[in-house]
């Protein structure tokens, strides 16, 4: 089956180096916007893709807005050129923009198209956006009560993916100065131990669910600290990968945590062979979200416990 793919602009070479390496067949590229055939269904690097592409060839801009209509009602527009030629075809469709969200909508069912012109006289389509959303447009209401903007990371996982952890439950979090992820975590009612030489925010700290120890994440008595295991691991350090890989591998040795929640962050280029590793760990995936730098976010999900609430894909 033929797929559009988008990838975030600023790291499109990351996606086509994760397609080579997996032996995808790149039909045709333009930018970020990738067609291929045939594609795996985990792709770390992809942001958006669509089902059952294809290449229409047309003469005006009616042409174009008929043969649109033929394959979908819906639609939003990802071109990559000819914008204003875009802007004349959309005038004739029912299409939808992207718009600012709400932390932990449900994403739509769909189903939701979207073309893009590539020439003059050529658009790539797909009638079926997974998820029926426009690419890219995952930004939210901001909230000024957070003390950091690594929230967003948060946000935008727990929204596009569907899970989040329940009230009740224990969180660590690692690196959480100053507690952006804390103050998410402690939003949803959980309980949260907060890691960090580094100080955190008064209001946080102040708050009974939140529980700060200023310890660096990578000591070897963290876990006697912590005081048992946790339901929930969350990790924004920054670190090398391969040291995170250490760290997680440890505590899923000992036991000490059902789920987990890391940004692999990179330093240089990126460290395929770390990643490539915690992805083995099984019920794992990664993906870059649109709030990541040169970054992914890795989760890990035990399938041998009530996961009602989670998404696994």
């Amino acid at each position: 089956m033929k797929e559009l793919l988008w990838a975030s602009p600023e790291f499109a070479a990351e996606l086509e180096a994760e397609l080579s390496a997996k032996r995808v067949a790149v039909l045709d590229r333009r930018d970020h916007l990738f067609l291929v055939e045939n594609a795996p269904a985990a792709l770390v690097w992809c942001e958006a893709r669509g089902r059952r592409a294809e290449v229409l060839n047309f003469q005006s801009i009616t042409d174009a807005q008929n043969a649109l209509k033929k394959h979908g009602r819906l639609w939003c527009d990802t071109s990559v050129s000819h914008f204003r030629r875009s802007e004349l075809i959309a005038q004739g469709l029912r299409v939808l923009s992207p718009r600012l969200r709400k932390a932990f909508e449900p994403v739509p069912a769909g189903p939701l198209g979207a073309y893009a012109l590539t020439d003059e006289h050529e658009l790539w389509m797909t009638p079926e956006l997974v998820p029926a959303v426009p690419p890219l447009s995952w930004n939210f209401e901001e909230s000024k009560a957070a003390p950091s903007r690594a929230y967003l990371k948060l946000w935008e996982l727990f929204t596009r993916q569907g899970f989040r952890p329940q009230a009740g439950e224990t969180c660590l979090e690692l690196g959480s100065a100053p507690g952006g992820w804390t103050w998410v975590l402690a939003g949803l009612g959980c309980k949260v131990i907060a890691v960090d030489k580094g100080e955190m925010d008064a209001k946080l700290t102040a708050n009974p669910r939140v529980k700060w120890l200023r310890k660096d994440a990578f000591a070897r008595d963290l876990p006697e600290a912590v005081g048992g295991s946790v339901d929930w691991l969350f990790s924004d350090l920054i670190c090398y990968p391969k040291d995170l890989l250490a760290l997680v591998t440890d505590w899923r040795a000992k036991g000490l945590a059902r789920h987990f929640v890391c940004t692999v962050k990179f330093q240089g280029e990126t460290d395929t062979a770390s990643l490539d590793q915690l992805l083995r760990i099984p019920g794992s995936y990664a993906l870059h979200l649109q709030h990541n730098k040169h970054e992914v976010t890795w989760v890990c999900l035990q399938t041998n416990v009530e996961t009602a609430t989670l998404k696994i894909p």
